[in-house]
C-alpha cells in the first residue's frame, strides 16, 4: 500500500471516531442533560456498554475460529457496536424529563478525594515504573501518558469539588450589603467563552488547574466586579450540576423565577447582559424596559487583545474547537445583527453593525443604545465604565 493510501486511510479513521465520539456527546447534551439527568457519571455508561458489546463481539469472534476474514470481523466487532449505539440513543430519547431542580446545588460524592487519589495514583506509577525499568525513556513516556490522564481527570474532580461548596446567591448577599450585580445571559450559551487567553493568562480567572484557554464573561469580570461595585449574582440553569464559575447562582421553580428575577433587578447597582437568544432573554429585556431599569444595563463586547503570531493560529484553531463544540450542545454563537434585531422587537433602539472591540453600552430612557467606552483591554477597564456611568445616573 502506497503512503498516500496509508495517510488517506488513518485520515480516514479519524474522521470516523471523532463523528462517532461526537454523536455519543450529542446524545448525551441533547437527551440526557437537557432532560435533567445531569450528573456526569452518566457519560461513564457510554464507555462501558460500548466496550462489552465489543467484548462479546470478540467472544463470538473467537469462536467462530474466522479471524482471519474480514467479513467476519466487521460482523463480530462493528455489527454490536451499531446496536449498542442504536441502543442508547433509543432510551435517550424515551426518557422522560425529570422534574427541575429549583434547590441548591448539593453534591454527597467524595469529588475532592477521587481528584487527589487520582493524581497520586499518577504520580506514583511514574515512579514505580521509573525506579524498575532504569529510567528508560520508553517506559517513563508510556508512564507519563498515563499521569496525563490521571491528571486531567484528577484536576477535574478537584473543579467540581470547589464548585460544590461555592456559595449560593442568598449567601453571598447576605454576607454582603451592598447592592449587587445581576448577571443575564440565554442558558444554552451559559459555556460561550467571551475572551480566549493563552493558558498562563486564563489562568487568572479560573480556579481550574488543567489547560484554558476559553474564558466566560462572568468568570473574566466577577472579582473585579465584587471589588469595584458588589456581588455578582444569576439565576441558575436548572441543568446545572454543580454552580458555574463566576456569579452566585440562585435556583428558582419555573413558576417563581419571573418574580426573583424582578426582585434582583429591582435590588441591583448594575445588570450585565450577555448577547444572545431565548425567549426568557427577550422577556427580560422587555421587562427591564417596562420597570426602567434599562438605564443600568451593560452590553460587552469582547476586548481586542494584541496577541503575537503563535498565539494568534492556537487560539483561533481552539475558537473553532469550542464552536464546534457547542454546536455538539445544541448551541451556536449569536452574531451582533440577530441579537440586536430581537431586542429591538423588544422596544430598544440598538445599531446593527457590531460595536468595536471592548465596548461598553448602556441606554437611555428610551432605550437607545448609548456608547460609553471603547478598547477595554482588562476587567477593570470594563468594571471602570460602569462604575462611572452608575455614579453619573446616581448623582
Amino acid at each position: 500500500m502506497s503512503t498516500v493510501l496509508i495517510i488517506l486511510a488513518v485520515l480516514g479513521i479519524v474522521v470516523l471516531l471523532v463523528g462517532y465520539f461526537s454523536f455519543l456527546a450529542l446524545i448525551y447534551h441533547r437527551y440526557f442533560k437537557r432532560k435533567g439527568y445531569v450528573n456526569p457519571f452518566i457519560m461513564m455508561l457510554f464507555p462501558l456498554a460500548i466496550l462489552s458489546a465489543l467484548f462479546l463481539g470478540l467472544i463470538g469472534l473467537v469462536r467462530t475460529r474466522h479471524l482471519d476474514d474480514s467479513a467476519y470481523v466487521a460482523m463480530f466487532l462493528l455489527g454490536p457496536l451499531f446496536l449498542v449505539t442504536f441502543a442508547i440513543y433509543f432510551i435517550a430519547r424515551l426518557l422522560p424529563p425529570r422534574p427541575r431542580n429549583a434547590k441548591p446545588r448539593t453534591i454527597r460524592f467524595p469529588y475532592a478525594f477521587l481528584g487527589w487519589s487520582l493524581i497520586a495514583v499518577g504520580a506514583v506509577q511514574i515512579l514505580v515504573f521509573g525506579f524498575m525499568s532504569g529510567w528508560r525513556a520508553e517506559t517513563l513516556s508510556r508512564s507519563y501518558k498515563f499521569l496525563q490522564i490521571t491528571l486531567g481527570l484528577g484536576f477535574g474532580c478537584l473543579y467540581i469539588a470547589k464548585r460544590a461548596k461555592a456559595p449560593s446567591a442568598d449567601d453571598l448577599l447576605a454576607a454582603d450589603p451592598r447592592p449587587p450585580v445581576l448577571y443575564l445571559r440565554a442558558f444554552n450559551l451559559e459555556e460561550q467563552y467571551f475572551v480566549l487567553l493563552p493558558p498562563k493568562e486564563a489562568a487568572q480567572y479560573t480556579s481550574y488547574l488543567g489547560s484554558k484557554a476559553a474564558v466566560t464573561l462572568e468568570q473574566y469580570l466577577a472579582p473585579s466586579i465584587r471589588q469595584g461595585i458588589g456581588p455578582l449574582v444569576a439565576l441558575g440553569n436548572p441543568e446545572d450540576y454543580a454552580p458555574p464559575e463566576g456569579a452566585a447562582r440562585t435556583y428558582e421553580r419555573d413558576d417563581h423565577w419571573k418574580e426573583r428575577f424582578l426582585d434582583l433587578a429591582r435590588r441591583s447597582a448594575g445588570i450585565i447582559i450577555q448577547v444572545g437568544e431565548s425567549q426568557n432573554l427577550r422577556w427580560e429585556f422587555e421587562v427591564l424596559k417596562h420597570e426602567g431599569l434599562q438605564e443600568k444595563c451593560f452590553l460587552l463586547t469582547p476586548p481586542g487583545k494584541k496577541l503575537n503570531l503563535w498565539n494568534r493560529g492556537v487560539l483561533s484553531f481552539t475558537r473553532k474547537i469550542l464552536n464546534w463544540t457547542l454546536w455538539i450542545k445544541g448551541s451556536r454563537p449569536t452574531c451582533w445583527a440577530n441579537f440586536a434585531a430581537g431586542i429591538r422587537e423588544a422596544g430598544y433602539d440598538v445599531v446593527q453593525a457590531e460595536p468595536p472591540p471592548g465596548s461598553i453600552l448602556s441606554f437611555d430612557p428610551r432605550g437607545s443604545q448609548i456608547l460609553l467606552a471603547s478598547d477595554a483591554q482588562e476587567p477593570g477597564d470594563f468594571v471602570a465604565a460602569m462604575t462611572q456611568r452608575l455614579q453619573t445616573k446616581a448623582a
